[in-house]
């Protein structure tokens, strides 16, 4: 039978907390903007595709991010610069498949 002394396991306990309060207090990443890139080539499929499937392509994408969905009289210019690098990459991604 092990017999832990109180005094030796207080420390364990409180790295695992020290160790939560570091992570709350480190800075969230910023995220990344769109490149050019991502930016021409999701123009160029919004004429393709169309405004209806590109409204619920976006829509869908950003889902559950921090970004608003697309307004009523928003271009979708101004939508597509709102996005982040990672949520272009999704909605290529959806305007391409079938």
């Amino acid at each position: 039978m092990t017999i832990v002394d109180r005094s030796q396991a207080a420390p364990k306990d409180r790295k695992v907390t020290d160790a939560a309060a570091r992570r709350e207090r480190r800075p969230k990443a910023a995220p990344k903007p769109p490149t050019d890139a991502q930016l021409k080539y999701l123009t160029t499929l919004v004429g393709k595709v169309g405004r209806e499937r590109f409204d619920t392509a976006f829509n869908t994408v950003v889902q559950g991010t921090g970004i608003a969905p697309r307004g009523t009289d928003e271009k979708t210019g101004q939508a597509l610069r709102r996005l982040t690098k990672a949520a272009a990459r999704k909605l290529i991604t959806a305007l391409v498949g079938p």
